[in-house]
């Protein structure tokens, strides 16, 4: 959202400064859909080759999975976007500031000691990984989806808490590569937020794989067992301990606002993420909010 407002912004003749303290391009193009599409990509090849027999190929051995080149192809898949991204901003005229802002009134931030002051301020900082409150939850073993991108090592048993996209884009690319998975759903299907009929699809499709999906459970207790893990899951009033390698918490993301100081802005944070009208102006005129 924010490199794409700046470039609009440019293109209708403002003088625009974007500040970001990362990489350009946002969770999407370098946390998110990109590398995990990326990542995809070499499952689906791994899942052809493993049943190339049904076609009439045969190789002596089965196919190995190389981590560190799936990992360096990833990577020239997000820099090759995340540059592209840093031209058109050049092109267009934007001025590009790496650091930190945060707000020290209604129309001026500061970034690595230096302040800025604009009549139109956009905040289109992104979302992150939300922590749940669940005991043992930043236990060693334990990964949100960023580290979960990095790959690694393939553990042995993965339990993905969460059966949203995310998750289930995990526990694919997971299983593909090798790993055993075991999916943990609050909601009574997974894929809640999408058409209960392809969810299902997606559940067949996952269990004939050997995937195994708990609905309508949670995470209660994540506690260290020997050199893994052991889950208490709690499911139609019992409680099952589930013993795994890792754990991957994937179950909803929050707005990354931490430091930005909207307070001082006067801005409104409400659940879950900045209040605006239609719009996307907040409730202080001159500060917009996206994504």
């Amino acid at each position: 959202g924010g490199y794409v407002a700046a470039i609009r912004a440019a293109q209708l003749g403002r003088q625009v400064t974007l500040v970001e303290r990362e990489e350009l391009g946002g969770t999407c193009l370098n946390r998110g859909c990109i590398p995990t599409k990326a990542l995809y990509k070499n499952a689906e090849v791994l899942d052809e080759f493993s049943h190339a027999e049904v076609f009439g190929i045969r190789f002596d051995g089965a196919p190995r999975l190389d981590l560190q080149t799936v990992r360096d192809r990833a990577q020239k898949v997000v820099k090759t976007l995340t540059g592209g991204v840093g031209q058109l901003l050049k092109g267009n005229g934007v001025e590009v500031i790496r650091g930190e802002a945060q707000f020290l009134d209604s129309r001026t931030v500061q970034v690595n000691g230096e302040q800025y002051t604009a009549k139109h301020i956009l905040i289109a900082t992104g979302s992150k990984p939300a922590r749940l409150p669940i005991e043992g939850i930043d236990s060693p073993g334990v990964m949100d989806s960023t580290a979960a991108l990095r790959l690694e090592d393939v553990p042995d048993h993965l339990l993905i808490i969460g059966g949203g996209v995310i998750g289930i884009e995990m526990a694919g690319i997971y299983q593909a590569f090798g790993a055993q998975v075991t999916v943990v759903e609050f909601m009574p299907t997974i894929l809640p937020m999408i058409d209960g009929e392809v969810a299902k699809l997606f559940a067949r499709g996952f269990a004939k794989r050997g995937i195994r999906i708990l609905t309508s459970a949670r995470v209660v207790k994540i506690a260290q067992a020997g050199e893994g893990l052991a889950v208490s899951v709690e499911q139609n009033g019992g409680t099952e301990t589930i013993s795994c390698n890792k754990v991957l918490s994937c179950a909803g993301r929050v707005a990354n606002v931490d430091g930005l100081a909207l307070d001082k802005a006067g801005v409104v944070l409400e659940r879950p993420g900045i209040k605006v009208d239609e719009n996307y102006q907040t409730n202080v005129k001159g500060i917009y909010a996206i994504g």
